[in-house]
């Protein structure tokens, strides 16, 4: 049986003229992939009732279900509602359920009742649709069942949207739908630059079964391998990850919804380490992803983030005479300050990173995008030198992705 069609219509003019990032279409997407449905195309469109009524037009005929967020709040500017309804050809009433929960929305926000006109309107619904009540907005969804198509209209306030989705949606979806979810396993690969690693695998990827698809999906300094097939059983997916084990199995860093910062977090409970942090280029971005993982606080002791010289000087003990022959971006200052802030935190790890993001402070030398990771084990310090490319936020998060997975690296070398 092939997966069900699905599009998704995101409607605003603010998304349009860059005011708001369209975040709704990529949660529906991951949720209808999950469901087992195929998407065929994602648009954003203006208020317009003309553009609204053609896009159903198009996507109605060549899809099992259309999502559309947007449009239905109390403003003129909100017309999804009238379009659908014109479309669909039905006529606009007034649902008293839905003002009954406009009424207890507002008088629960408020502390009292003050119904506007427009607050009153968007309880006219289209009486051709199915109404999808907002337990937590004043705008309902509504479904309109057409030509063997779904469509399913949701607020575009993205708490409202996925609120309705989860509570609602999914219950109708399965009633009209034989839901057969996707099987699929994610890979997190470090490591490699997409097309080095796409080099490496041609040959397991060619001979990849035709039930399976890969997707390549980049990050800064992770890429992660997505496996995904429509069987009953993960079977096939799971001899294929075997094989793609033997060919780059110290580069999988975790699997799933997991990151490099979970893999750390596993790796430093069982070994019992403790570990600190001294940034300068990541400006606590380290720090941050490590403290993200619940239980952090049994291996993680403390960090400094240390971004002028006086500052490493100061509070991480780095000599100024280091400071003054090598430099703060160096593998000396990086090694200083993984293994003082181990000692000033009594820990087992000490983890630094010092460079260059730019868009300014590269020299001839020392381009922007250099980069140093000093790591200090019980003992030994080292230090490791990266040349990233891109932006600021890019080389940040690279530099924190990668400090993580040199280190470990180093843990598992330990035994």
């Amino acid at each position: 049986m092939n997966p069900y069609r699905a599009s998704i219509v995101t409607i605003g003019d603010e998304i349009l003229i860059g005011q708001i990032i369209d975040s709704n279409s990529a949660w529906l997407a991951d949720k209808l992939f999950h469901l087992g449905f195929k998407i065929t195309e994602i648009r954003s469109i203006s208020d317009q009732p003309a553009q609204i009524e053609q896009t159903l037009a198009e996507l109605t005929i060549k899809n099992d279900l259309i999502l559309v967020t947007g449009g239905l709040g109390p403003t003129n500017d909100d017309r999804t509602k009238e379009a659908l309804n014109d479309f669909f050809g039905g006529k606009m009433i007034m649902n008293e359920n839905v003002l009954d929960d406009i009424k207890s929305f507002i008088a629960k926000r408020r502390g009292y009742l003050q119904l506007s006109d427009n607050n009153r309107a968007q309880a006219m619904v289209s009486d051709v649709s199915t109404v999808l009540r907002n337990a937590i907005g004043t705008a309902p969804g509504q479904l309109f069942n057409h030509n063997n198509c779904i469509t399913i209209s949701m607020p575009g306030v993205p708490f409202e949207m996925k609120h309705l989705f989860e509570n609602q949606i999914i219950k109708e979806l399965e009633k009209r739908f034989e839901i057969r979810p996707n099987k699929y396993r994610t890979l997190h690969v470090i490591g490699y630059p997409e097309s080095e690693l796409a080099n490496k695998l041609s040959d397991w990827e060619s001979n990849i079964p035709d039930s399976i698809e890969l997707a390549y999906l980049p990050s800064p300094g992770v890429i992660r391998l997505r496996l995904s097939s429509l069987s009953n059983n993960n079977k096939d997916i799971n001899n294929q990850i075997d094989k793609l084990r033997s060919i780059i199995g110290d580069s999988i860093i975790a699997e799933g919804k997991e990151k490099v910062e979970h893999t750390i977090g596993k790796l430093l409970s069982d070994k019992g380490y403790s570990i600190a942090v001294a940034e300068s280029c990541t400006g606590g971005l380290l720090s941050q992803r490590i403290v993200s993982v619940a239980g952090a606080s049994n291996y993680f002791q403390g960090s400094i983030t240390a971004y002028s010289n006086e500052a490493k000087h100061r509070l991480l003990n780095v000599k100024n005479e280091t400071l003054k022959q090598h430099g703060a971006v160096s593998k000396e200052t990086a090694m200083e300050m993984a293994k003082n802030v181990a000692s000033q935190f009594n820990t087992d790890i000490g983890i630094s990173t010092t460079g260059i993001a730019g868009p300014t402070g590269g020299t001839t030398e020392k381009p922007v995008g250099t980069v140093w990771i000093g790591i200090y084990i019980n003992g030994e310090v080292d230090a490791i030198h990266f040349m990233f490319t891109h932006n600021r936020t890019v080389i940040m998060e690279r530099s924190a992705t990668l400090a993580m997975y040199e280190m470990i690296k180093r843990i598992k070398k330990m035994g």
